[in-house]
This record gives structure tokens, C-alpha cells and sequence, in this order.
């Protein structure tokens, strides 16, 4: 499958995820609530964190953002350092600075040494599996134990 048919499926697939109500969810509001007391007890974050995190105009993260990149990791495509920094500033939006974030959108240039340990030349995670991942799943479903299935399931929901 290319590229083009690839981007052409994850949308349809995102559209019917959509159309039935399944949006990727990016932040439970319970735990965007939580975030957003603890960030006003503590102020703004301290001009040393701030300082850390290069993206200084981050591109915000849709509903539709989030389940489209989460359904083209399942399928095989690849997504940018840029894609996965919004993702992970998307899970954390009320953070003034995202530090990891922007570690990951900036390692290939700050630190190649390093990335080349977990970062393919494309800009993907080594360790992620190559290609559909609903294979390496449907293998996980067969032999994980049920009770950690529930737990992961209730976690994720």
C-alpha cells in the first residue's frame, strides 16, 4: 500500500470513528480538570522549564488530529517528530512548556548520536513495530492474560 492510499484509508477510518461517536480522546476531562487545579496552585511554570521547550508556537492537536494519527501508527504509516510533539503536547495542553515534547520534535538535530539509537533515519521509534500493527495486537490479545486486557482497557477508557 502506498503512501496516498494509506492517508486516503486512515481518513475513512477516521470518519467512521467519528460518525459513530469513537473520537480519540486525547486527555480525559476528570484528568484535564486535575491539571488545571494543580496549574493554579503553582503559577506559571518556572522560566528554566519554559526555556527548555524550543517550539515556542506549538501547532494545536484536534480530536481529529489525535484519532488520525493514532490510526495511522495502527496501519503502518509513519508520522513526523512534529506529529508525535503535538501528540504529547496534546495530552498535557494546560503545560505553559512541554519539555519532552519538544526533546522529541528537536533530538535528531540536538543530539544525532543519540537518536540514532531510537529514532530511524525517517523520524520514527525503532522500537515500534515495522508496518499494520494490528498483527503484533491481535497477537497480544491472543496471549496477554484476560485480567490484564481489563485492566488495560478500563485504563484507556
Amino acid at each position: 500500500m502506498d503512501d496516498d492510499e494509506l492517508d486516503e484509508r486512515a481518513e475513512r477510518l477516521v470518519g467512521h470513528l467519528s460518525e459513530s461517536g469513537q473520537a480519540f480522546t486525547l486527555v480525559p476531562a476528570r484528568a484535564r480538570r486535575i491539571d488545571e487545579h494543580i496549574a493554579r496552585l503553582l503559577g506559571e511554570a518556572p522560566k528554566e522549564l519554559a526555556e527548555l521547550d524550543k517550539n515556542t508556537e506549538p501547532r494545536p492537536m484536534t480530536q481529529h488530529d489525535a484519532s488520525l494519527t493514532a490510526v495511522t501508527a495502527v496501519l503502518g504509516g509513519t508520522l513526523s517528530l512534529d506529529e508525535i510533539g503535538s501528540l504529547r503536547r496534546g495530552m498535557n495542553p494546560s503545560a505553559a512548556a512541554h519539555p519532552f515534547a519538544s526533546l522529541v520534535e528537536t533530538t535528531q538535530q540536538d543530539v544525532p548520536e543519540s537518536a540514532d539509537q531510537v529514532m530511524a533515519d525517517e523520524g520514527t521509534f525503532t522500537f515500534l513495530p515495522d508496518g499494520d500493527a494490528r498483527d503484533y495486537l491481535r497477537g497480544l490479545a491472543d496471549t496477554a492474560p484476560v485480567e490484564d486486557l481489563r485492566v488495560c482497557w478500563r485504563t484507556a477508557q
